[in-house]
């Protein structure tokens, strides 16, 4: 999963303009980031992270999915609603997984 992917399920209805604003890039910067899939500055890639209330190394390690995240949120000296949020979302693309799993196991069983 690759750092555009996590973006937007992160991002949680929030515009991109807002969250470009917040994490102090230039206008259209991150849509075009997102658009071209190009990986962002470090100093960038550090803000963007801390608006999104994750790890970067999370963020923008292509081989880490959606189930390590509360691994990498737990390291990181992050608030208490941030770490709520990202296990939510862990729990959550779990939960997904399962039923993923159990509709395919019970298709076989057909």
């Amino acid at each position: 999963m690759d750092w555009t992917e996590k973006f937007e399920r992160l991002r949680k209805g929030r515009s991109i303009a807002s969250i470009e604003k917040a994490a102090n890039w230039g206008h259209k910067t991150l849509s075009n980031a997102l658009r071209d899939k190009t990986m962002p500055a470090a100093d960038r890639a550090v803000r963007l992270s801390k608006v999104l209330g994750v790890d970067p190394r999370w963020l923008f390690d292509e081989n880490v999915g959606m189930d390590s995240l509360y691994e990498f949120t737990a390291s990181a000296e992050m608030s208490g609603p941030a770490v709520l949020s990202a296990v939510k979302m862990a729990v959550a693309q779990a939960l997904q997984d399962a039923g993923s799993l159990l509709s395919e196991s019970l298709r076989r069983e057909r």
